[in-house]
């Protein structure tokens, strides 16, 4: 008897759910400043991106829910990129921690961004401001 379309989405859940992943500093840190400064992600790699066999890790913060996938840079999220989360066919919880660190993360950035604001600058003074603010915070990326 063959599968049916909801048997193997039933089956590509039930095997996502047990994927175990772990994010680095770093990738926190890159996503959370593409969002800050965006909103949304930016797609790097339309072909996986689009692939809705790729999963989407997923984490809950102050009641939203936020996914990144491989294909972008940045942070996506049922209320403000409902485009792009749909593309999310398969959702991976993401390690626990990550809306920890995310927490911390965004905080620093966020009072990177209005400091950069304010000063006006270019993307180099961006950097600069945000490295400031992560040390500040004990964030190594």
């Amino acid at each position: 008897m063959p599968l049916t379309d909801e048997d193997i989405d039933r089956l590509a859940e039930s095997l996502a759910s047990k994927i175990k992943t772990h994010v680095t500093n770093s990738e926190i840190v890159l996503h959370s400043m593409e969002h800050e400064a965006t909103g949304s992600a930016r797609i790097t790699n339309p072909a996986m991106f689009e692939n809705l066999g790729v999963p989407c890790h997923c984490f809950r913060y102050e009641d939203e829910e936020y996914c990144f996938k491989k294909g972008a840079i940045g942070l996506i999220s049922p209320k403000r990129n409902p485009e792009q989360i749909a593309k999310c066919k398969i959702r991976v919880p993401a390690e626990e921690g990550v809306a920890r660190r995310f927490h911390r993360v965004k905080e620093a950035i966020g009072t990177a961004h209005k400091e950069w604001e304010e000063e006006g600058g270019d993307l180099k003074k961006w950097w600069e401001k945000t490295g400031e603010h992560l040390e500040k915070a004990g964030i190594s990326v």
